[in-house]
């Protein structure tokens, strides 16, 4: 375990040395949650206010705010260093030393996340302290825990479903230019641009048993109070099955693409 504590404390490095990148991205959400609370105060004020869509408008603007941190937190990035590993070369050297790849890319992203964990929370905290003083938002110490949770299997749901992603370059010979497109996909049906509520009964029942709703907008939903309509056991258990299912997933794709790889570099 020696070399992926080196590993999760080269992503800890990595993370305070690109920190301005870091707080770039945050400063460049800023925009699209303008954006978006331009709007939904154009659609609440046209439909005259009230509830809409199970949100209040204070609901679904405390919403926007803290799924557009949310989904920086959450989001990953390693798949393009996995497409430039597969595509040059870079694999080979995972190959021939006694290395895990998915353990290595596992540690440095989850110490990268380590690292700005602390950031994450000061923001959500803000945002909090600024609603609640409104009188629009109040937390309680359980809600928290589950918050944390939820953070972290989302953590681990992500890391295993874009290193899926990732892994489609051993099979095709360049994937770097479908990775936005899965993005925006994930990010819209995954609840980062709207409540998935929005999309209609039926949809949010099939919802419910697939992993991306549990990607970003669960732990949302969890802190921003709102009245869930399964159990909050039921939502953790199925986080965990999703991160078995795809964990095992990736194992066997994993060595059925090696027989693919050809190593023959840049």
């Amino acid at each position: 375990m020696k070399k992926y504590i080196k590993c999760f404390l080269m992503g800890i490095s990595k993370a305070t040395e690109y920190r301005f990148d870091f707080f770039s991205s945050y400063f460049g959400a800023i925009f699209p949650i303008l954006i978006q609370v331009s709007m939904w105060k154009a659609i609440y004020e046209t439909t005259g206010g009230g509830i809409l869509y199970g949100y209040t408008y204070h609901q679904m603007l405390l919403y926007t705010f803290f799924v557009g941190v949310t989904a920086k937190f959450l989001s990953t990035g390693f798949e393009w260093e996995m497409n430039d590993d597969i595509k040059n070369g870079g694999l080979n050297k995972y190959i021939v030393k006694p290395i895990n790849y998915c353990y290595y890319r596992g540690a440095c992203f989850f110490g990268e996340r380590f690292s700005l964990s602390i950031i994450f929370l000061i923001i959500l905290t803000v945002i909090s302290i600024i609603f609640g003083m409104l009188g629009y938002f109040k937390i309680d110490a359980i809600r928290i825990i589950y918050f944390i949770t939820a953070i972290v299997f989302s953590l681990i749901l992500n890391f295993t479903f874009f290193f899926i992603v990732g892994l489609s370059g051993l099979w095709l010979t360049e994937i770097s230019r479908i990775f936005p497109a899965i993005s925006v996909i994930i990010m819209v049906i995954s609840g980062g641009i709207f409540p998935l509520d929005i999309l209609g009964e039926h949809f949010n029942k099939v919802i419910l048993f697939l992993p991306v709703k549990y990607m970003l907008q669960f732990p949302v939903e969890i802190i921003t109070g709102k009245e869930m309509t399964i159990p909050i056991y039921f939502s953790f258990a199925v986080q965990i099955f999703w991160i078995v299912f795809l964990g095992s997933l990736a194992g066997i794709l994993w060595k059925k693409g090696l027989k693919k790889y050809v190593a023959v570099g840049g």
